[in-house]
């Protein structure tokens, strides 16, 4: 499930270089309802891994209420849960 964005970034930094990039993402967030997956958490952990190898500008939080807490990310915020995994800007 990660693979697809790590293709796009990288496809992206060869073109208009790793630091011009952000990403924004949303662990622990869903739309209409949609129910979260104890999965995500596994899911995002790879991808932040993955990004800490890469030299993005910065990945931003998708979440508007930031103290919401999700238990399939450990009981974190989403950006609480993003600063654990990934070593560079948030």
């Amino acid at each position: 499930m990660a693979r697809f964005g790590l293709e796009i970034i990288s496809a992206c930094g060869k073109i208009i270089g790793f630091n011009r990039i952000g990403l924004r993402l949303s662990p622990g967030g869903h739309m209409s309802g949609i129910v979260t997956d104890y999965k995500d958490q596994f899911i995002y952990q790879h991808l932040l891994k993955e990004l800490n190898k890469i030299p993005i500008a910065y990945i931003h939080t998708g979440i508007f209420d930031d103290s919401m807490v999700f238990s399939e990310l450990d009981g974190l915020t989403a950006t609480s849960f993003l600063r654990k995994y990934y070593s560079n800007t948030v």
